[in-house]
C-alpha cells in the first residue's frame, strides 16, 4: 500500500522526466537526420566525374534478380 503511494507522488516528476526526455530524443534524432541531409548536399554539390556515378550507386534502387523458373 505503501508503495502505491509513493507511486502516485512521483507520477507527476515521472511524467515530466518522460516528456523531457522524449523532447530530448526528437532533437536528437532530428539533429542527425539535419546532419545527414546537409552532408548529402555537400558532397552532391562537390560531385565531380566518378562521384556523380558513386552517389548514382547510393540512391539507385536495389532490386533482387531471381532465376525464373523453366
Amino acid at each position: 500500500m505503501a508503495k502505491l503511494g509513493r507511486l502516485q507522488k512521483e507520477q507527476p516528476t515521472r511524467s515530466l522526466r518522460l516528456e523531457a526526455y522524449k523532447e530530448a530524443k526528437n532533437q536528437y534524432f532530428h539533429a542527425i537526420r539535419e546532419a545527414k541531409t546537409n552532408c548529402w548536399n555537400s558532397f552532391l554539390e562537390k560531385a565531380q566525374e566518378k562521384e556523380i556515378f558513386t552517389a548514382l550507386k547510393y540512391i539507385k534502387e536495389k532490386t533482387l534478380q531471381t532465376i525464373p523458373s523453366l
